[in-house]
């Protein structure tokens, strides 16, 4: 292989990239870090003919400048994140230059050696089936179908999830997955949910939650023969993990794990897209576990937002107008995070020596611009965990961080968690927050480690 050094300081247009060819140095890009959804047996179009390939070069070269595809959505320079397959900026230059050379195919003898991602996998202790096993056929009337299946927890005593492995039975339609848990006294309310929709599972747009609890008169309904329960919903449905196209089975931070309680029930939220496989079922879709009855030190996936935003109907707490951009923040201290943490654990606030953080996640709905997530002390400086410049729902998911942030028991009061959102509304009418997927959300989830003083007792 030729080797072409690149001189990042100076503009491309000062280089000649006579040498630069789809087969030796474009193709080994493709096949790492494209083909895990542009292929036969991915969500999108193929990418596996080069000659097909190398007619979408104009596009592509637009979509890597401007970091759209692969879709990693996190900005760089803040953090280093793990199974990170964003393009370097060297490798964005190979594209540029292949370009500037008029997209030349080469010669495939050429062909450069492809660098693999790597697709962690792992043993599972339990494997539970999406549907039953059944086949579900996504909504044909709408490119994206969010839908909810609730899979029955199978251990009868108090359990920690170590890790997870997403299998969609069918990748031509599975976009990406979320999993959740929620406690056992909320399980005959979202069973009550599934029953009342004529399709298997229910809609579930903004997350593990049914849609249909952003109805008011629903909503209403409920609260009027139980009040508090829509609260009740929403505080006890829980993140736990997420697939989405090469990501493989992943463990949580050694001597960690999620407790879930006996009598809990997993909820898999799968978003599919139908556009490329239409009248294509999904079948067979599994979830797999690593599970340990005893961990060192518990973690949780714990959420920052503003709950009075849900309510924005009628608080106005959250409202972006027609044709305006808006931006809405909200700030929680560690300490705070560490009560929480606490009264889910159902230990003292006082036995906890120290947070571990170690990931950020934003989660907004359509009309999302751009968030951030950092960390502020009480001085006002600013450590930014994660920026999406530009959000796209479609590629939501953890990111987590090589290097965890400890924050000590003395620490948690002076610092705090930030999340920033900030929304478009291109539509003519008015969006306010709220739990239905035309409403709009600020979120950011959180794995948190809690280091107890002392961990073997509990």
């Amino acid at each position: 292989m030729r080797l072409i050094t690149l001189s990042f300081g100076l503009s491309l247009s000062s280089f000649s990239f006579a040498g630069i060819n789809y087969y030796e140095h474009i193709k080994p890009i493709v096949e790492s870090r494209c083909q895990t959804c542009h292929s036969e047996k991915g969500v999108s179009f193929s990418f596996e003919d080069p000659k097909f390939t190398i007619n979408f070069g104009p596009a592509m070269v637009n979509a890597v400048s401007e970091r759209r595809m692969p879709p990693w959505l996190a900005e760089p320079g803040h953090r280093e994140y793990e199974d990170n397959y964003s393009l370097s900026d060297e490798q964005i230059a190979l594209f540029k230059g292949w370009q500037k050379n008029s997209f030349a195919e080469g010669d495939p003898k050429t062909q450069g050696k492809t660098s693999e991602m790597i697709a962690h996998r792992i043993e599972p202790d339990v494997t539970l089936s999406v549907n039953d096993g059944k086949a579900y056929l996504p909504m044909q009337n709408r490119k994206d179908d969010y839908r909810c299946f609730i899979m029955e927890w199978p251990e009868k005593t108090k359990s920690f999830i170590t890790g997870f492995q997403g299998r969609p039975g069918n990748r031509k339609v599975a976009h990406h997955l979320v999993l959740f848990s929620a406690t056992p006294e909320i399980v005959p309310h979202l069973k009550d949910f599934e029953a009342a929709e004529e399709r298997p599972g229910y809609q579930c747009f903004g997350g593990g939650v049914p849609d249909r609890l952003g109805d008011p008169k629903v909503a209403k309904a409920l609260e009027d023969k139980e009040p508090g329960i829509v609260q009740k919903i929403n505080d006890n449905v829980h993140w736990v993990a997420h697939w989405a196209p090469g990501v493989g089975g992943y463990n949580f931070p050694k001597d960690t794990g999620i407790p879930v309680d006996p009598g809990s029930v997993m909820i898999v939220q799968m978003h599919y897209f139908s556009a490329f496989a239409p009248g294509e079922s999904d079948e067979g879709s599994l979830m797999d576990f690593k599970v340990a009855d005893r961990v060192k030190k518990p973690g949780l996936n714990l959420p920052l937002t503003n709950q009075d935003w849900l309510l924005a109907k009628k608080n106005k707490s959250m409202v972006i107008p027609a044709g305006q951009e808006a931006t809405y923040r909200v700030s929680v201290s560690f300490d705070q995070f560490a009560q929480r943490a606490a009264s889910y654990l159902k230990v003292k606030p006082e036995q906890i020596e120290s947070l571990e953080l170690h990931s950020a996640n934003i989660h907004m709905h359509a009309i999302g611009k751009s968030g951030r997530v950092y960390v502020e002390d009480k001085w006002g400086r600013m450590d930014t965990l994660l920026s999406i410049p530009r959000w796209d729902l479609n590629w939501q998911r953890d990111f987590t961080f090589k290097e965890a942030i400890s924050i000590s028991h003395k620490q948690a009061k002076g610092k705090n968690l930030v999340i920033e959102c900030t929304f478009l509304n291109p539509k003519e009418e008015t969006v306010f927050g709220g739990f239905g997927s035309d409403d709009e959300m600020c979120f950011n989830f959180s794995y948190f480690v809690i280091n107890l003083k002392d961990q073997l007792a509990h």
